[in-house]
This record gives C-alpha cells, sequence and structure tokens, in this order.
C-alpha cells in the first residue's frame, strides 16, 4: 500500500482544519470554559503540564517560522505538513488541559483570567499564521516580515504561559502587589513634591496674564490662602506617614508571597483572590483620595476626606485580618503584623 502523498492541497486542507477546530471556536474567554475533557494526570499537574506544552509549541512555532519561508516551503510540503500536523497536536492537548484550571477550586481567579487571556493571545497567532499560509499558497510567495511577526506573537504567548506555570498564584499576587506598591510609591512622591511647593489645585489652571489681574483682588485672601496651605500641610505630613506604612505592609507580604512560604499551608485560592481584589481597592482608594486632596482650594478642610479616610481604613483593617489568618501558625510573622495594625492604628 503505498503512502499518502503530501501537495499543496493537503497542507492547505490541514491549515484550514487547524483555523476550525483551534480559531474559529474560541474567541474569547467564555467560549474556552466551554471546552469538555477527560484529561488527568497522576504524577503531575495542570500548571506543570501547560509549562511543558508552552515549550513544545514554542519550538514548533520556531520549526514553522523556518520552513515556511518561501525559499523553504513550496516543493516541501511533507515537511511543512509535518510540523504543522505536530503543532496542532500540542495546541489540541494545551486546550484539554484547560477544563483542569477551570473547574477546579485551587486556583486563583487572576490566574485564570491570565491564562486564558493569554491562551486567545496564542490562538490569535494562530489565526494569523493560517492567514499567511493561505495567503502565501494563493499568492505563490512569502513575506517575511509578516511571518516573522507571527512567530513573534506565538513566542510572546507562549513565553506567558509559561511564566504563569512557573509562578503559580502566590508569585502572580507578588507580582500584583509589587505594581501596587509602585502605585503607592508615585502618590508618596506626589506628596513629596507637594510639600516642597504648596499650591492649590487651581494654581496649575491659572495663566500669567489671568494670575496678575487677580492679584490685586486677592490680596486680602493671602492671608486664609496660606492658613488654609498649612493645613494642607499637616495633613499630608501625617499622610506621607501613612503612605510609607502602606507601602510596607504591601512590600513585606508581597515579599512572604514571592517565597512561597504559604504553599505548604494549602492556602485556599479564595483567600488569595480576596486579598488581590482588597490590594487593588487599597490602591485605587489611596488615587482618589489624594486626587481629591491635590483639588483642594482654600476652603480646605481634612474633615471633606473623613469618609474617603474611614473607606480605606476599612480595606486596610481587612487586609490585616486576613493576613493575620494566613500567619497565625508563624509567630514572628504573626508579631509583624500585629505591630504593624497597632502602629497605624493608634486607637
Amino acid at each position: 500500500m503505498s503512502e499518502e502523498v503530501i501537495d499543496q492541497q493537503k497542507v492547505t486542507e490541514l491549515v484550514a482544519s487547524i483555523r476550525d477546530q483551534f480559531v474559529l471556536p474560541y474567541r474569547d474567554a467564555a467560549a474556552l470554559k466551554e471546552i469538555k475533557s477527560s484529561t488527568s494526570f497522576k504524577d503531575s499537574d495542570p500548571l506543570t503540564e501547560i509549562g511543558k506544552l508552552s515549550q513544545i509549541i514554542k519550538a514548533h512555532s520556531t520549526k514553522i517560522g523556518i520552513i515556511c519561508q518561501p525559499s523553504k516551503f513550496f516543493g516541501n510540503y511533507p515537511a511543512v505538513f509535518k510540523e504543522f500536523q505536530s503543532f496542532a497536536n500540542a495546541l489540541f492537548y494545551l486546550l484539554s488541559v484547560l477544563p483542569l484550571i477551570h473547574d477546579g477550586d485551587m486556583w486563583a481567579m487572576y490566574l485564570v483570567q491570565k491564562l486564558d487571556s493569554t491562551v486567545i493571545n496564542l490562538l490569535n497567532g494562530v489565526s494569523q499564521l493560517c492567514d499567511g499560509i493561505d495567503k502565501m499558497i494563493n499568492e505563490g510567495k512569502g513575506d517575511d516580515e509578516d511571518r516573522l511577526a507571527c512567530i513573534g506573537i506565538l513566542w510572546t504567548a507562549c513565553e506567558s504561559l509559561e511564566e504563569i506555570a512557573k509562578k503559580g498564584n502566590f508569585q502572580l499576587l507578588a507580582d500584583n502587589i509589587r505594581n501596587s506598591c509602585g502605585l503607592v510609591d508615585d502618590v508618596l512622591q506626589d506628596v513629596d513634591s507637594w510639600l516642597q511647593d504648596p499650591h492649590f489645585g487651581a494654581d496649575l489652571l491659572i495663566d500669567d496674564d489671568f494670575s496678575d489681574n487677580e492679584d490685586r483682588e486677592s490680596d486680602k485672601e493671602g492671608s486664609d490662602d496660606e492658613v488654609a496651605l498649612e493645613k494642607m500641610a499637616e495633613f499630608l505630613k501625617l499622610w506621607q506617614t501613612r503612605l510609607k506604612m502602606i507601602k510596607l505592609l504591601l512590600s513585606s507580604f508581597a515579599k512572604s508571597m514571592a517565597t512561597n512560604v504559604y504553599n505548604a499551608k494549602n492556602t485556599k485560592a479564595s483567600i488569595l483572590d480576596k486579598l488581590n481584589a482588597l490590594q487593588s481597592l487599597i490602591v485605587e482608594q489611596l488615587d482618589e483620595l489624594f486626587s481629591d486632596i491635590f483639588l483642594s482650594d482654600a476652603s480646605f478642610s481634612e474633615d471633606d476626606f473623613a469618609s474617603s479616610v474611614s473607606s480605606l481604613n476599612d480595606s486596610l483593617r481587612h487586609m490585616v485580618k486576613v493576613i493575620t489568618k494566613l500567619n497565625t501558625s508563624d509567630a514572628k510573622k504573626l508579631k509583624w503584623i500585629q505591630v504593624w495594625e497597632t502602629k497605624y492604628f493608634p486607637n
């Protein structure tokens, strides 16, 4: 029995099959969650397998990028077909693992969302790859720039998948918290800058000509402005210290997360999701609070911000409570968080 002849038509059919199987059904994360699979692992776990598959898919992407050079593609259809078939098999296995992540209760939602988003990016790259092959076959020539850009998209997605698999719940949360620390630091720098040059928010919106005309009319208000600016300065100096403490809380916890000290405690994904939501909310509340403060005018009163401060403090207390619960068996860390809480909330 003779072997099947692999020609251009067979390659075209395989590319169409890849598009139909992996691109058209999965346009968004919701579609990925509809995947059904009987895949299971005895001596491994879904994230480990995703990491391995990302390396395999990247390797096949590299080979496809080489074999699909116009000078090598035409007339070399068996090799092209073989690489695309192996590529398709790896994609199939990757998608078959996703239900184990979606249906499990040990994976945090921020990990799941990042994973789904990255898989969609990968499949978008697959779509561009299929379109590029069709175009090359139809036109009888290829475009190196388009080919390299497409392979680059696949590489980037594979590297992101590998990173997700390597970091897991804890180190991804640590990354999120470190990003939040950077945002807190930005607010702190804004406070430092304001204290070096105290001013009302409206001052930044007034041009020099208008300001000159207003100066003659506002001399009598100068003393009131000075009093208001002094009150703002006192308020912001207080928050300068508080911001440093908030940054310390977040950075210390991020460091603990990055070292995987909680892995052995079988921390529930729901708790990690709660922490992720809280740290994000805290930064959002800080940004809103200080945006309002910096827009203050001569009528400034710290009482105007009491509600915002109260909401922020509620979030901080909630975060401290969750962190305390995580560290009940670690006396040293428990003591640290208790000292922080006492210093931040002296009353």
